[in-house]
């Protein structure tokens, strides 16, 4: 047991709105690989608070991990509509390597679309580091002072 997680258990029973503790208290267990005790934290977290967008895109990212593609589907697309409700962004890329699955990818896809997303896809970019190394490129040309 962490003292970390301890204190955090503890802060929860003293808190009337633990959202906020159950969040980084899930990020502290899932570090240290207690999975499903880190999902039942964020699910605590997303019932305090079901606006607090970071506790339903960790729990897509376990669920992807895990094995449940539909329900990381679920939670991505839940936490986009969350992100957009506060600051009004209707556009949503898909990026980073969790997208090379394709099921994961046609899923998600599929519900921020029917939520009327505009969705952003790589074409001519890897999805995963090589596409991160293009972007990191491309910005250092577009801001040379930045990059001395």
């Amino acid at each position: 047991r962490c003292i970390e997680c301890v204190i955090l258990k503890y802060a929860a029973e003293l808190i009337k709105k633990p959202a906020r503790v159950y969040y980084y208290l899930g990020n502290l267990l899932y570090d240290k690989k207690q999975y499903e005790k880190a999902c039942e934290c964020w699910e605590k977290a997303t019932e305090a608070e079901p606006a607090l967008a970071p506790a339903h895109r960790n729990l897509s990212i376990a669920y992807f991990n895990h094995g449940d593609r539909s329900k990381a589907a679920g939670r991505i697309a839940k936490a986009c509509e969350l992100i957009r409700a506060d600051i009004g962004l209707n556009v949503c890329a898909l990026t980073g390597g969790v997208f090379q699955n394709r099921l994961l990818l046609e899923l998600t896809v599929s519900r921020l679309r029917a939520a009327d997303f505009e969705v952003l896809l790589h074409s001519l970019t890897p999805t995963n580091d090589g596409g991160i190394a293009l972007g990191q490129a491309a910005f250092a040309m577009a801001n040379p002072e930045l990059a001395k």
